[in-house]
């Protein structure tokens, strides 16, 4: 019975280090006009299927 609940704990513990990992990732870009590649400031960044958003610095970098 110990040796069972052990094994959930480790896993458990596992298991949030990795999503805590996962939520931990950065990521970084520039958005450019396509004809003039001048940095497009305040454009809305959002990833597909997820409800987190950013939007461009004065540099278009997000």
């Amino acid at each position: 019975m110990m040796k069972a609940q052990m094994k959930g704990i480790s896993l458990m513990i596992i298991l949030l280090m990795l999503v805590l990992t996962v939520q931990a990732a950065a990521l970084r870009g520039t958005v450019t006009d396509e004809a003039t590649k001048e940095p497009l400031i305040g454009a809305a960044v959002q990833l597909s299927g997820i409800n987190t958003g950013t939007i461009t610095d004065v540099d278009g970098n997000f």
